[in-house]
Protein backbone atom coordinates (compact mmCIF):
# COMPACT_ATOMS: atom_id res chain seq x y z
CA UNK A 1 0.00 0.00 0.00
CA UNK A 2 2.87 2.39 0.74
CA UNK A 3 4.41 1.54 -2.65
CA UNK A 4 1.19 2.50 -4.42
CA UNK A 5 1.09 5.90 -2.69
CA UNK A 6 4.82 6.53 -3.38
CA UNK A 7 4.37 5.62 -7.01
CA UNK A 8 1.55 8.16 -7.28
CA UNK A 9 2.96 11.03 -5.17
CA UNK A 10 6.69 10.27 -5.18
CA UNK A 11 8.95 9.64 -2.24
CA UNK A 12 8.78 13.20 -1.01
CA UNK A 13 5.05 13.56 -1.49
CA UNK A 14 5.76 17.19 -2.73
CA UNK A 15 4.20 18.90 -5.70
CA UNK A 16 6.81 20.00 -8.36
CA UNK A 17 6.93 23.81 -8.81
CA UNK A 18 5.55 25.27 -12.01
CA UNK A 19 7.84 27.17 -14.39
CA UNK A 20 8.36 30.91 -13.95
CA UNK A 21 6.08 33.40 -15.66
CA UNK A 22 8.78 34.52 -18.03
CA UNK A 23 9.46 30.94 -19.16
CA UNK A 24 5.91 29.54 -18.85
CA UNK A 25 4.51 27.98 -22.02
CA UNK A 26 0.79 27.68 -21.63
CA UNK A 27 0.57 25.01 -24.25
CA UNK A 28 3.44 22.65 -23.76
CA UNK A 29 5.35 23.18 -20.57
CA UNK A 30 2.23 23.14 -18.37
CA UNK A 31 0.94 19.95 -19.96
CA UNK A 32 4.36 18.34 -19.68
CA UNK A 33 4.59 19.21 -16.01
CA UNK A 34 1.17 17.66 -15.03
CA UNK A 35 0.57 15.00 -17.66
CA UNK A 36 2.74 12.38 -15.97
CA UNK A 37 1.28 12.85 -12.41
CA UNK A 38 -2.20 12.76 -13.85
CA UNK A 39 -1.62 9.57 -15.81
CA UNK A 40 0.22 7.92 -12.92
CA UNK A 41 -2.52 8.84 -10.45
CA UNK A 42 -5.27 7.59 -12.74
CA UNK A 43 -3.48 4.28 -13.40
CA UNK A 44 -2.49 3.59 -9.80
CA UNK A 45 -5.87 4.62 -8.44
CA UNK A 46 -7.66 2.44 -10.97
CA UNK A 47 -5.50 -0.48 -9.92
CA UNK A 48 -6.30 0.18 -6.28
CA UNK A 49 -10.00 0.49 -7.10
CA UNK A 50 -9.92 -2.85 -8.93
CA UNK A 51 -8.17 -4.47 -5.99
CA UNK A 52 -10.69 -2.98 -3.54
CA UNK A 53 -13.60 -4.01 -5.75
CA UNK A 54 -12.30 -7.59 -5.90
CA UNK A 55 -11.84 -7.56 -2.14
CA UNK A 56 -15.35 -6.20 -1.63
CA UNK A 57 -16.72 -8.84 -3.98
CA UNK A 58 -14.95 -11.53 -1.98
CA UNK A 59 -16.30 -10.01 1.23
CA UNK A 60 -19.81 -9.93 -0.26
CA UNK A 61 -19.46 -13.56 -1.25
CA UNK A 62 -18.27 -14.36 2.27
CA UNK A 63 -21.30 -12.57 3.72
CA UNK A 64 -23.58 -14.46 1.33
CA UNK A 65 -21.94 -17.76 2.28
CA UNK A 66 -22.25 -16.85 5.96
CA UNK A 67 -25.92 -15.97 5.40
CA UNK A 68 -26.49 -19.35 3.79
CA UNK A 69 -24.59 -21.00 6.64
CA UNK A 70 -26.70 -19.07 9.13
CA UNK A 71 -29.88 -20.36 7.48
CA UNK A 72 -28.50 -23.90 7.53
CA UNK A 73 -27.45 -23.54 11.17
CA UNK A 74 -30.80 -22.11 12.24
CA UNK A 75 -32.67 -24.79 10.26
CA UNK A 76 -30.56 -27.53 11.80
CA UNK A 77 -31.00 -26.06 15.27
CA UNK A 78 -34.76 -25.80 14.74
CA UNK A 79 -34.92 -29.38 13.45
CA UNK A 80 -32.81 -30.63 16.34
CA UNK A 81 -34.96 -28.75 18.85
CA UNK A 82 -38.15 -30.00 17.18
CA UNK A 83 -36.89 -33.59 17.19
CA UNK A 84 -35.90 -33.26 20.83
CA UNK A 85 -39.28 -31.78 21.77
CA UNK A 86 -41.10 -34.51 19.86
CA UNK A 87 -39.03 -37.19 21.54
CA UNK A 88 -39.69 -35.68 24.95
CA UNK A 89 -43.40 -35.46 24.23
CA UNK A 90 -43.41 -39.12 23.19
CA UNK A 91 -41.49 -40.06 26.34
CA UNK A 92 -44.00 -38.15 28.45
CA UNK A 93 -46.96 -39.79 26.72
CA UNK A 94 -45.40 -43.25 27.10
CA UNK A 95 -44.56 -42.64 30.74
CA UNK A 96 -48.01 -41.32 31.56
CA UNK A 97 -49.63 -44.25 29.77
CA UNK A 98 -47.47 -46.69 31.72
CA UNK A 99 -48.28 -44.96 35.01
CA UNK A 100 -52.00 -45.00 34.22
CA UNK A 101 -51.82 -48.68 33.26
CA UNK A 102 -50.00 -49.57 36.48
CA UNK A 103 -52.53 -47.59 38.49
CA UNK A 104 -55.43 -49.36 36.77
CA UNK A 105 -53.82 -52.76 37.38
CA UNK A 106 -53.35 -51.94 41.05
CA UNK A 107 -56.88 -50.63 41.48
CA UNK A 108 -58.35 -53.64 39.69
CA UNK A 109 -56.31 -55.98 41.87
CA UNK A 110 -57.55 -54.22 45.01
CA UNK A 111 -61.13 -54.37 43.76
CA UNK A 112 -60.77 -58.05 42.88
CA UNK A 113 -59.31 -58.90 46.27
CA UNK A 114 -62.07 -56.92 47.97
CA UNK A 115 -64.75 -58.72 45.98
CA UNK A 116 -63.20 -62.09 46.80
CA UNK A 117 -62.92 -61.23 50.48
CA UNK A 118 -66.49 -59.96 50.65
CA UNK A 119 -67.73 -63.07 48.86
CA UNK A 120 -65.87 -65.32 51.29
CA UNK A 121 -67.18 -63.37 54.28
CA UNK A 122 -70.74 -63.48 52.93
CA UNK A 123 -70.49 -67.23 52.32
CA UNK A 124 -69.17 -67.78 55.82
CA UNK A 125 -71.92 -65.64 57.29
CA UNK A 126 -74.56 -67.49 55.31
CA UNK A 127 -73.19 -70.87 56.35
CA UNK A 128 -73.13 -69.82 60.00
CA UNK A 129 -76.70 -68.56 59.84
CA UNK A 130 -77.88 -71.70 58.06
CA UNK A 131 -76.20 -73.93 60.61
CA UNK A 132 -77.60 -71.91 63.48
CA UNK A 133 -81.12 -72.05 62.04
CA UNK A 134 -80.80 -75.82 61.61
CA UNK A 135 -79.71 -76.25 65.19
CA UNK A 136 -82.60 -74.12 66.41
CA UNK A 137 -85.13 -76.04 64.32
CA UNK A 138 -83.74 -79.36 65.55
CA UNK A 139 -83.92 -78.24 69.15
CA UNK A 140 -87.50 -77.07 68.74
CA UNK A 141 -88.38 -80.34 67.06
CA UNK A 142 -86.97 -82.28 69.98
CA UNK A 143 -89.00 -80.23 72.44
CA UNK A 144 -92.22 -80.83 70.50
CA UNK A 145 -91.58 -84.54 70.29
CA UNK A 146 -92.03 -84.97 74.05
CA UNK A 147 -95.40 -83.20 74.14
CA UNK A 148 -96.48 -84.91 70.95
CA UNK A 149 -95.63 -88.31 72.44
CA UNK A 150 -97.97 -87.71 75.37
CA UNK A 151 -100.69 -86.54 72.96
CA UNK A 152 -100.30 -89.72 70.96
CA UNK A 153 -100.61 -91.80 74.13
CA UNK A 154 -103.79 -89.92 75.13
CA UNK A 155 -105.30 -90.52 71.71
CA UNK A 156 -104.44 -94.23 71.91
CA UNK A 157 -105.89 -94.52 75.42
CA UNK A 158 -109.12 -92.83 74.43
CA UNK A 159 -109.38 -95.04 71.36
CA UNK A 160 -108.85 -98.22 73.42
CA UNK A 161 -109.76 -97.65 77.07
CA UNK A 162 -109.34 -101.36 77.82
CA UNK A 163 -105.65 -100.96 77.16
CA UNK A 164 -105.31 -99.97 80.80
CA UNK A 165 -105.84 -103.63 81.75
CA UNK A 166 -102.40 -104.36 80.34
CA UNK A 167 -100.76 -101.99 82.74
CA UNK A 168 -98.72 -103.71 85.52
CA UNK A 169 -100.46 -101.81 88.29
CA UNK A 170 -103.88 -102.71 87.04
CA UNK A 171 -103.12 -106.44 86.94
CA UNK A 172 -101.76 -106.37 90.46
CA UNK A 173 -104.82 -104.59 91.87
CA UNK A 174 -107.11 -106.88 89.87
CA UNK A 175 -105.56 -109.96 91.45
CA UNK A 176 -105.81 -108.42 94.90
CA UNK A 177 -109.50 -107.53 94.30
CA UNK A 178 -110.41 -110.99 92.98
CA UNK A 179 -108.79 -112.62 95.97
CA UNK A 180 -110.75 -110.39 98.33
CA UNK A 181 -114.04 -111.26 96.56
CA UNK A 182 -113.27 -114.95 96.69
CA UNK A 183 -112.46 -114.78 100.38
CA UNK A 184 -115.70 -112.92 101.00
CA UNK A 185 -117.68 -115.50 99.00
CA UNK A 186 -116.04 -118.35 100.86
CA UNK A 187 -116.90 -116.77 104.16
CA UNK A 188 -120.54 -116.42 103.19
CA UNK A 189 -120.78 -119.76 101.49
CA UNK A 190 -121.37 -118.28 98.05
CA UNK A 191 -118.10 -119.30 96.47
CA UNK A 192 -118.50 -119.99 92.77
CA UNK A 193 -121.97 -118.56 92.78
CA UNK A 194 -123.71 -115.95 90.75
CA UNK A 195 -123.14 -113.34 93.44
CA UNK A 196 -119.42 -114.05 93.35
CA UNK A 197 -119.32 -113.60 89.59
CA UNK A 198 -121.25 -110.34 89.77
CA UNK A 199 -118.98 -109.12 92.54
CA UNK A 200 -115.88 -109.99 90.48
CA UNK A 201 -117.31 -108.24 87.39
CA UNK A 202 -118.22 -105.13 89.36
CA UNK A 203 -114.80 -105.06 90.99
CA UNK A 204 -112.99 -105.39 87.64
CA UNK A 205 -115.10 -102.70 85.98
CA UNK A 206 -114.56 -100.26 88.79
CA UNK A 207 -110.84 -100.94 88.79
CA UNK A 208 -110.62 -100.47 85.00
CA UNK A 209 -112.55 -97.21 85.15
CA UNK A 210 -110.35 -95.97 87.96
CA UNK A 211 -107.14 -96.85 86.07
CA UNK A 212 -108.46 -95.29 82.86
CA UNK A 213 -109.22 -91.98 84.50
CA UNK A 214 -105.97 -92.03 86.41
CA UNK A 215 -103.90 -92.87 83.30
CA UNK A 216 -105.71 -90.25 81.25
CA UNK A 217 -105.10 -87.61 83.91
CA UNK A 218 -101.43 -88.56 84.20
CA UNK A 219 -100.93 -88.38 80.45
CA UNK A 220 -102.66 -85.02 80.19
CA UNK A 221 -100.63 -83.62 83.06
CA UNK A 222 -97.46 -84.94 81.48
CA UNK A 223 -98.44 -83.41 78.15
CA UNK A 224 -99.05 -80.02 79.71
CA UNK A 225 -95.78 -80.23 81.59
CA UNK A 226 -93.94 -81.16 78.43
CA UNK A 227 -95.55 -78.31 76.51
CA UNK A 228 -94.65 -75.79 79.21
CA UNK A 229 -91.10 -77.05 79.39
CA UNK A 230 -90.89 -77.00 75.62
CA UNK A 231 -92.11 -73.40 75.58
CA UNK A 232 -89.52 -72.36 78.13
CA UNK A 233 -86.78 -74.18 76.29
CA UNK A 234 -87.99 -72.73 73.00
CA UNK A 235 -87.76 -69.23 74.47
CA UNK A 236 -84.26 -69.89 75.69
CA UNK A 237 -83.31 -71.36 72.34
CA UNK A 238 -84.81 -68.34 70.57
CA UNK A 239 -82.80 -65.97 72.72
CA UNK A 240 -79.63 -67.94 72.12
CA UNK A 241 -80.37 -68.09 68.42
CA UNK A 242 -80.95 -64.34 68.25
CA UNK A 243 -77.78 -63.63 70.21
CA UNK A 244 -75.69 -65.93 68.05
CA UNK A 245 -77.23 -64.57 64.85
CA UNK A 246 -76.51 -61.01 66.02
CA UNK A 247 -72.93 -61.98 66.79
CA UNK A 248 -72.59 -63.52 63.34
CA UNK A 249 -74.01 -60.38 61.74
CA UNK A 250 -71.71 -58.12 63.76
CA UNK A 251 -68.67 -60.21 62.86
CA UNK A 252 -69.64 -60.17 59.21
CA UNK A 253 -70.12 -56.39 59.29
CA UNK A 254 -66.75 -55.93 60.99
CA UNK A 255 -65.08 -58.08 58.33
CA UNK A 256 -66.76 -56.09 55.56
CA UNK A 257 -65.73 -52.78 57.11
CA UNK A 258 -62.18 -53.94 57.63
CA UNK A 259 -61.82 -55.23 54.07
CA UNK A 260 -63.49 -52.14 52.58
CA UNK A 261 -61.32 -49.81 54.67
CA UNK A 262 -58.18 -51.66 53.66
CA UNK A 263 -59.17 -51.56 49.99
CA UNK A 264 -59.87 -47.82 50.21
CA UNK A 265 -56.51 -47.22 51.89
CA UNK A 266 -54.71 -49.21 49.19
CA UNK A 267 -56.58 -47.37 46.44
CA UNK A 268 -55.70 -44.02 48.01
CA UNK A 269 -52.05 -45.05 48.31
CA UNK A 270 -52.05 -46.11 44.66
CA UNK A 271 -53.59 -42.76 43.71
CA UNK A 272 -50.96 -40.84 45.67
CA UNK A 273 -48.18 -42.88 44.10
CA UNK A 274 -49.65 -42.38 40.65
CA UNK A 275 -49.92 -38.62 41.20
CA UNK A 276 -46.36 -38.37 42.54
CA UNK A 277 -44.91 -40.43 39.68
CA UNK A 278 -46.88 -38.44 37.11
CA UNK A 279 -45.71 -35.12 38.57
CA UNK A 280 -42.09 -36.26 38.71
CA UNK A 281 -42.24 -37.51 35.13
CA UNK A 282 -43.88 -34.31 33.90
CA UNK A 283 -41.38 -32.11 35.72
CA UNK A 284 -38.43 -34.12 34.43
CA UNK A 285 -39.63 -33.94 30.85
CA UNK A 286 -40.37 -30.22 31.31
CA UNK A 287 -36.81 -29.61 32.53
CA UNK A 288 -35.38 -31.46 29.55
CA UNK A 289 -37.65 -29.52 27.21
CA UNK A 290 -36.50 -26.24 28.76
CA UNK A 291 -32.87 -27.30 28.38
CA UNK A 292 -33.44 -28.18 24.71
CA UNK A 293 -35.09 -24.78 24.18
CA UNK A 294 -32.14 -23.04 25.85
CA UNK A 295 -29.68 -24.86 23.61
CA UNK A 296 -31.71 -23.81 20.56
CA UNK A 297 -31.81 -20.18 21.74
CA UNK A 298 -28.08 -20.08 22.47
CA UNK A 299 -27.28 -21.65 19.10
CA UNK A 300 -29.51 -19.12 17.33
CA UNK A 301 -28.04 -16.21 19.27
CA UNK A 302 -24.46 -17.28 18.56
CA UNK A 303 -25.17 -17.74 14.85
CA UNK A 304 -26.91 -14.35 14.63
CA UNK A 305 -24.08 -12.66 16.53
CA UNK A 306 -21.45 -14.07 14.18
CA UNK A 307 -23.43 -13.13 11.10
CA UNK A 308 -24.06 -9.60 12.38
CA UNK A 309 -20.36 -9.11 13.07
CA UNK A 310 -19.47 -10.28 9.57
CA UNK A 311 -22.15 -8.02 8.06
CA UNK A 312 -20.87 -5.04 10.04
CA UNK A 313 -17.32 -5.73 8.81
CA UNK A 314 -18.57 -5.91 5.26
CA UNK A 315 -20.44 -2.61 5.75
CA UNK A 316 -17.26 -0.99 7.06
CA UNK A 317 -15.31 -2.19 4.05
CA UNK A 318 -17.98 -0.86 1.69
CA UNK A 319 -17.97 2.53 3.40
CA UNK A 320 -14.19 2.73 3.13
CA UNK A 321 -14.38 1.90 -0.57
CA UNK A 322 -17.02 4.58 -1.13
CA UNK A 323 -14.86 7.15 0.70
CA UNK A 324 -11.83 6.25 -1.42
CA UNK A 325 -13.91 6.54 -4.59
CA UNK A 326 -15.11 10.01 -3.57
CA UNK A 327 -11.53 11.17 -2.88
CA UNK A 328 -10.47 9.68 -6.19
CA UNK A 329 -13.12 11.62 -8.09
CA UNK A 330 -12.12 14.86 -6.30
CA UNK A 331 -8.42 14.48 -7.07
CA UNK A 332 -9.12 13.42 -10.62
CA UNK A 333 -11.23 16.57 -11.14
CA UNK A 334 -8.45 18.76 -9.76
CA UNK A 335 -5.82 17.21 -11.99
CA UNK A 336 -8.07 17.42 -15.03
CA UNK A 337 -8.70 21.09 -14.29
CA UNK A 338 -4.98 21.73 -14.01
CA UNK A 339 -4.15 19.85 -17.19
CA UNK A 340 -6.89 21.71 -19.12
CA UNK A 341 -5.89 25.30 -18.10
CA UNK A 342 -6.49 28.30 -20.39
CA UNK A 343 -4.26 28.60 -23.46
CA UNK A 344 -3.59 32.27 -22.62
CA UNK A 345 -0.07 32.54 -21.18
CA UNK A 346 -1.14 34.90 -18.40
CA UNK A 347 -4.31 32.97 -17.64
CA UNK A 348 -2.43 29.67 -17.91
CA UNK A 349 0.24 30.86 -15.53
CA UNK A 350 -2.39 32.11 -13.06
CA UNK A 351 -4.25 28.83 -13.27
CA UNK A 352 -0.99 26.95 -12.78
CA UNK A 353 -0.23 28.91 -9.64
CA UNK A 354 -3.73 28.31 -8.32
CA UNK A 355 -3.41 24.63 -9.14
CA UNK A 356 -0.03 24.56 -7.41
CA UNK A 357 -1.57 25.97 -4.25
CA UNK A 358 -4.63 23.69 -4.51
CA UNK A 359 -2.60 20.55 -5.10
CA UNK A 360 -0.52 21.21 -1.99
CA UNK A 361 -3.71 21.64 0.09
CA UNK A 362 -5.35 18.55 -1.42
CA UNK A 363 -2.25 16.38 -1.27
CA UNK A 364 -2.81 15.31 2.32
CA UNK A 365 -6.53 14.78 1.75
CA UNK A 366 -5.74 12.65 -1.26
CA UNK A 367 -3.26 10.51 0.64
CA UNK A 368 -5.51 9.99 3.69
CA UNK A 369 -8.53 9.20 1.48
CA UNK A 370 -6.63 6.65 -0.57
CA UNK A 371 -5.09 5.11 2.50
CA UNK A 372 -8.56 4.82 4.05
CA UNK A 373 -9.84 3.31 0.83
CA UNK A 374 -7.05 0.76 0.56
CA UNK A 375 -6.65 -0.07 4.23
CA UNK A 376 -8.63 -2.93 6.01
Amino acid sequence: MGGIVSSIFGTSNATPPPPSAAQYDPYQAYRSAWAQPLNSYVNQTQTAMNTAGASNLADAQAVLTASQGLGTTLTGAANTAGTAQTGLANQLATGLTGQAGAYDVGVNAVAGNLATGLGTAAAGYGAAETGLAGQYAGALGGLGAGAQGYANQIQALMANPSSVTSLPGYQFLQQQGEQAVQRQAAATGSLVSGNELMALQSQNQGLANQFYNQQLGNLMNAQQGAQGLAGMQAGLLGQGYAAQSGANTAAYGADVNAMTGGANALTQALGLGYGANTNALTQGIGAQSTAAGNVFNMTTQAANTGFNALSQGYGGMTNATQLGLSNYNTMLGNLMQLSGASQSPAAGYGAAMQGYAAINAANQTKQSGLLGFLGK
